[in-house]
């Protein structure tokens, strides 16, 4: 496996756990000191998504996994509203009397 590879690979850890004892990387990556100095020194000083604590644990410090941004939602224009439009279609059909157009009317 490639550096960048396991770089890749202990950065999604990293994001998901938040925390990793530097020996459980030795162990997980088979890594030895040196390895394991090189990926501190790119994820600490390099890329700057990750703390050391007391030496032996990586913190993560970097965003949350990228999302690509979305535009807001647009707003809907209200231009339709049923009860209104049930309500005029039903007077429409009615027969013109004087109950059925007080029934009819709109108020404001």
């Amino acid at each position: 496996m490639t550096f960048k590879e396991v770089l890749a690979q202990v950065i999604d850890w990293l994001q998901q756990d938040q925390r990793i004892s530097y020996r459980a990387l030795k162990r997980q990556f088979a890594l030895d000191d040196d390895y394991l100095e090189d990926l501190k020194v790119e994820l600490i000083e390099v890329r700057q998504v990750a703390l050391d604590q007391d030496g032996k644990i990586l913190v993560w410090s970097g965003a949350a996994a990228t999302v690509a941004p979305t535009a807001p939602p647009q707003p809907v224009p209200l231009t339709y509203t049923p009860s209104l439009s049930l309500r005029n279609s039903a007077c429409a059909r009615s027969r013109p009397t004087a109950t059925a157009a007080s029934a009819c009317s709109i108020s404001s």
